[in-house]
């Protein structure tokens, strides 16, 4: 026989009332289709391509299908947390200073540990003494029109928080003024969590895919670019090509985080002044005015304090932070109507980078404006930029670093002179300019007179000393188109650019005659004097017609150098002290 109770549809709750299954399954299937529309609805969010369309669509979800007449968005950026999206079903709930609403994470831990909770969610009553007397000033209250909600304070919270896979608060959506007038049901609450869950993994996923396609960008070109740099040992082509891969790196970072306008300042060596290596978005005249108008790396402390720091980007909020008149007078504002809504960039807002090399040093800034959202940046967009940003920094670094010790191998460490390798690779070079142009080029080569006599009387100490004195004289005479160099010992050398052997005799005897009159003084005032003598041998590409034109530059650096070494022992012969001149025949 069927039961009693099945048969007349007819069950008991806990204390023996009757329930009517019917109803219930009617409440149930109700609450079922609510579900699978939530689910259904939820998934579409996991096809979103960029950030500000999913906060936007899932404050949609939270109003018009869970019940809400307004919903908020807050992710955290640094030490706050910040509106990113809003929405309401009525445009009076929706107070404006929520656009541009912040809060500490000191405030929203507060909430969390004086909250209800409800499962997962967290329920602050505004009629609380925590709200009242502590946390009132942080809350912006979404006002309710209807009489009948009286079940819901303006001041009340109601907070689901996202997560990402670690377990780290990321972000809260927070729904507000419940159409019904009444704290969420159980079945309304869990639904919200559950919608929240699926809100993190579509943040995640999107964030993953976002984040996957700019690196795949950064690296195929990294590979490429980076290489460049070390194809040649010239440090005048590397400085071109480090050029070309800074622009392609700000090219690439606009692309991939969505901003107009990119600059990149580099620090100039042992000072704190920038110059731009390299830019995107910019007019030509823009880029003229910022490499005339030089910045100090110290003008830009004020946009990277610590409380404007997101990760390694700094984001300057000018509803947050303010500037010295000083610095706004540096920066290039845009002249732009501002807009203001929901984490709308403002003409006054700015994104700044440091770069630092591999010892902790900073070595420039990258300086990023006009998003092509008009809002600020995601947290997406922040893992995009410190992404790019590490890959610049080793790419500068790599090059600063090879330039030091290049600049350490190249120069003499007591008269800071170019050496003797390096002058050569430069007598190269002249040599196959003066081959192209036909123009005239002569080598110098110095010996001090009786050195050792120095040393040996006046010790080693007094030696060097005199040895800079002569170094410091001999530059005192060198021209744009001349370098000095030390090249061993006593012995120096000079280049002569379009010089013929005449002029640059001249030369050598201005510099034979200045050393004559020289005198130093010990440490023990002592006098020390000395003479030079100088060899003189200059190549006239002219005068071998086509012949020189056939012969490697490497070997007429040679044949050269010899030549004036060949000049200045016929000056040491001749009694010392004086200059002699061989020409280079073909």
């Amino acid at each position: 026989m069927p039961n009693i109770n099945e048969a007349l549809k007819v069950d008991f709750d806990s204390h023996g009332a009757m329930v009517d299954r019917k109803k219930m399954t009617d409440v149930g299937f109700e609450e079922y289709n609510k579900l699978r529309t939530v689910i259904q609805t939820a998934r579409k969010l996991l096809l979103l391509d960029d950030e500000i369309s999913l906060f936007d669509e899932i404050n949609r979800i939270v109003c018009e299908e869970l019940g809400f007449s307004a919903s908020v968005i807050f992710i955290k950026e640094g030490d706050i947390f910040r509106t990113v999206s809003r929405y309401s079903t009525d445009p009076r709930t929706m107070n404006s200073e929520i656009s541009n609403h912040t809060m500490p994470v000191g405030v929203i831990d507060e909430i969390r540990r004086n909250a209800a909770p409800i499962g997962n969610l967290y329920w602050l009553d505004g009629r609380t003494d925590v709200v009242q007397k502590s946390l009132g000033s942080f809350i912006v209250p979404t006002p309710n029109f209807d009489a009948a909600h009286s079940g819901w304070h303006p001041l009340s919270v109601l907070f689901a928080p996202l997560y990402d896979r670690d377990g780290e608060l990321i972000g809260l959506i927070n729904p507000d003024d419940p159409k019904d007038g009444t704290l969420p049901s159980d079945e309304n609450s869990l639904f919200l969590e559950l919608f929240a869950n699926y809100c993190s993994i579509a943040i995640e996923l999107l964030r993953a895919r976002t984040n996957a396609a700019s690196r795949i960008r950064i690296l195929e070109a990294q590979r490429a670019q980076i290489s460049r740099l070390f194809e040649t040992t010239a440090a005048s082509k590397r400085q071109e090509q480090l050029t070309e891969v800074l622009n392609d790196f700000a090219r690439l970072m606009a692309e991939a985080a969505d901003f107009q306008r990119i600059v990149i300042n580099l620090k100039e060596p042992d000072t704190t002044r920038l110059q731009l290596r390299a830019s995107f978005g910019l007019t030509k005249e823009e880029e003229e005015t910022l490499a005339i108008n030089a910045i100090d790396l110290r003008q830009f402390e004020p946009l990277t304090q610590p409380e404007m720091a997101i990760g390694g980007v700094y984001f300057f909020d000018h509803n947050r932070f303010s500037l010295p008149d000083e610095v706004w007078s540096m920066l290039a504002v845009p002249d732009r109507t501002p807009h203001e809504g929901d984490a709308v960039w403002h003409p006054l807002d700015s994104l700044t980078i440091p770069l630092f090399d591999f010892d902790g040093e900073q070595i420039g800034v990258i300086s990023l404006d006009e998003p092509k959202s008009g809002r600020h940046p995601t947290p997406s967009q922040i893992e995009t930029l410190e992404f790019f940003s590490a890959q610049c920094e080793a790419a500068i670094a790599q090059v600063v670093k090879f330039q030091r010790l290049e600049r350490q191998a190249q120069t003499d460490d007591l008269t800071h002179l170019p050496t003797r390798n390096f002058f050569t690779l430069r007598v190269d070079h002249a040599i196959e300019r003066a081959k192209q142009s036909g123009q005239k080029l002569s080598v110098l080569f110095l010996d001090i007179d009786k050195f050792k006599n120095i040393n040996d009387t006046y010790g080693h100490l007094a030696g060097d000393h005199y040895l800079v004195a002569c170094a410091k004289i001999i530059e005192s005479f060198a021209s744009d188109s001349t370098m000095v160099a030390r090249y061993g010992g006593e012995e120096f050398t000079i280049l002569l650019e379009n010089l013929g052997q005449e002029q640059a005799r001249t030369e050598a005897e201005r510099i034979r005659s200045a050393i004559e009159k020289m005198t130093i003084e010990t440490d023990n005032k002592k006098k020390v004097r000395s003479t030079i003598s100088i060899g003189v041998a200059t190549l006239d590409p002219e005068s071998g017609h086509q012949s020189y034109r056939s012969i490697a530059s490497s070997d007429l650096t040679v044949s050269l150098l010899a030549a004036a070494d060949k000049a200045l022992y016929s000056a040491k012969e001749a009694g010392r002290n004086r200059v002699a001149c061989n020409l280079l025949e073909p």
